[in-house]
């Protein structure tokens, strides 16, 4: 069995929710099965972002987040 790789996103007030959210659902529906994957989301100050669409999500603050060799963050895209 393969080890869990956390997959971690960067969000940003702004950011993309689509980017976010299609990204996300592509790693979780990999590991339905197997816990592949465990994404988690992750933002400077933590608490509540707003995407792009005032739709707003819940975050870790980055500081609060001990980052090991299985991991990847992919910081979030945004419209120019």
């Amino acid at each position: 069995m393969r080890d869990t790789r956390r997959i971690i996103f960067l969000v940003y007030e702004g950011f993309e929710l689509l980017d976010l959210t299609g990204s996300a659902s592509v790693f979780s529906t990999a590991s339905a099965d197997s816990r592949r994957y465990q994404v988690d989301v992750i933002s400077a100050a933590g608490g509540l972002v707003n995407s792009f669409s005032k739709i707003s999500v819940d975050t870790r603050a980055a500081s609060s987040v001990r980052f090991g060799a299985n991991d990847t963050l992919l910081v979030v895209g945004a419209l120019p």
